[in-house]
């Protein structure tokens, strides 16, 4: 039930939680699809919400978008000044952990498991105006449970 973790230079270490996989958890690969990219667009503001609708099922269009999570990667494309991103269902509160940090001017990307509203909905904050491209690359079936993140780990304090 322990994670070690080592660094080859002196450096903080930040763990978040932000999922738990149970036995029975299955965890499908789909062929990559690109649900958000706002270049090209109105460039999101600092502080914005990006919704990102996850699509049903190909195999079965009455099924809900997914019975558990989504598997992505989440790129932060020119960001106009240093931040975070956070991704979460649309319909619960924003929580106070960050899937991906930045700084002006770069492009990083993370990969991101994060469990959809019931309507297959979620929201990425940005709390520096930055593109954002989600490509969905996955889902999680029964036996993943999206927990509220949390961080047991922080030593910058």
């Amino acid at each position: 039930g322990h994670v070690c973790m080592t660094a080859n230079r002196n450096a903080h270490v930040i763990v978040d939680i932000l999922a738990e996989f149970g036995p029975t958890s299955t965890v499908r690969a789909l062929p990559p699809e690109r649900l958000v990219d706002t270049r090209g667009g109105a460039s999101p503001t600092a502080g914005q919400v990006i919704r990102i609708e996850i699509p049903s099922d190909p195999d079965d269009a009455a099924a809900p978008p997914t019975d558990g999570g989504v598997i992505g990667n989440l790129t932060i494309v020119r960001p106009q000044g240093s931040g975070f991103a956070t991704v979460y269902a649309c319909d619960e509160e924003r929580p106070t952990t960050s899937n991906i940090n930045y700084r002006a001017g770069g492009t990083i990307a993370n990969a991101v498991i994060a469990a959809p509203n019931d309507q297959g909905t979620l929201c990425v904050y940005t709390k520096a105006a930055t593109e954002v491209v989600f490509d969905l690359l996955g889902t999680t079936g029964g036996g993943f449970d999206g927990v509220t993140p949390n961080r047991p780990l922080d030593t910058r304090r």
